[in-house]
């Protein structure tokens, strides 16, 4: 564990320190592709899917839907948030993680690019769309939609769903919630810890959200699982306004993670914040995955 002390130096010793691992993002990309090459291996190897009695592998499965970051459409800054459209909306979030997972989960992809918006919650798209597209773009995290929503739900009053996460972390959100919110009901419902739901369990979570007829729904089940119950359940859910998926965001307002200080977020680190704080949990994710990334938008920049 890192000392808090250490993780607040002055802005200028962290410049000097970090500016070895944005080196490294543009300029150390033959390391990155070696990294990548073998990353990438495992989506040669058959994989399946499930997700409401279907199932696909990479054998046998023509997507229909292809993520390219080249013609991708998102929310290219912050402010686009107040120009969607009342009424029921699917809002998700993508990172270098998640574009990652996409290019080997068809009905992840689906489920990103079906939603009807779209937020570039990661530096590594800021940074894939100054390489591919040569535009400038301005990260959304999750947790600015969640603070976009939530403010504007308490200004004129409703109700706001938690689905996810465990009882105790949902106790935290909803007293904390209830204090900053004063506006806002929250309801919460906490579904089993699977790795796939039955019919039962879809039931049980649809029905505990019909029930309360929020305004605003927050899903917390962490990616792609989020995602695609998600869209996989669009229909059945009786939402009067947007619904976010938005994971981590859940342990983030519970206090249960500390978020990276505003200057890391600021310079494109808070990914490397959480790798000091959480080295064995994150080191694949930010280490091969990062790699992985910067492999993947390589590829998707020379070819067509």
């Amino acid at each position: 564990m890192v000392s808090e002390r250490y993780l607040h130096q002055s802005s200028d010793q962290l410049n000097y320190i970090f500016h070895i691992p944005l080196v490294y993002y543009t300029h150390n990309l033959y390391i990155c592709a070696v990294f990548g090459h073998i990353a990438s291996f495992r989506s040669k190897i058959p994989f399946h899917v499930t997700g409401d009695s279907v199932a696909y592998s990479a054998e046998n499965y023509t997507p229909f839907y292809m993520l390219k970051l080249k013609t991708i459409s998102l929310l290219e800054h912050r402010s686009e948030l107040d120009a969607l459209p009342e009424g029921k909306l699917l809002i998700n979030t993508i990172n270098a993680h998640s574009y990652n997972t996409a290019l080997k989960d068809p009905a992840f992809t689906e489920a990103l690019l079906r939603g009807d918006a779209l937020i570039p919650d990661g530096a590594s798209i800021v940074l894939a769309f100054k390489l591919l597209r040569h535009e400038k773009i301005e990260r959304t995290a999750g947790w600015d939609l969640f603070l976009y929503e939530m403010n504007k739900l308490n200004r004129k009053g409703g109700t706001c769903f938690f689905l996810g996460s465990s009882e105790d972390t949902l106790r935290k959100i909803k007293v904390k919630a209830v204090r900053l919110y004063p506006n806002i009901r929250i309801e919460t419902y906490s579904p089993p810890y699977k790795p796939e739901f039955t019919q039962e369990d879809n039931q049980a979570m649809i029905a505990a959200v019909n029930q309360a007829q929020p305004d605003l729904l927050w899903v917390g089940m962490t990616a792609p699982k989020q995602e695609k119950w998600t869209y996989a359940h669009l229909k059945e859910l009786e939402v009067n306004g947007p619904i976010g998926t938005i994971g981590a965001v859940f342990d983030f307002f519970a206090e249960n993670v500390q978020r990276a200080p505003v200057w890391w977020q600021e310079h494109g680190l808070e990914w490397l914040y959480r790798l000091i704080k959480e080295p064995k949990r994150m080191w694949r994710r930010y280490i091969i995955g990062n790699c992985l990334f910067l492999w993947n938008i390589t590829k998707e920049k020379f070819t067509s």
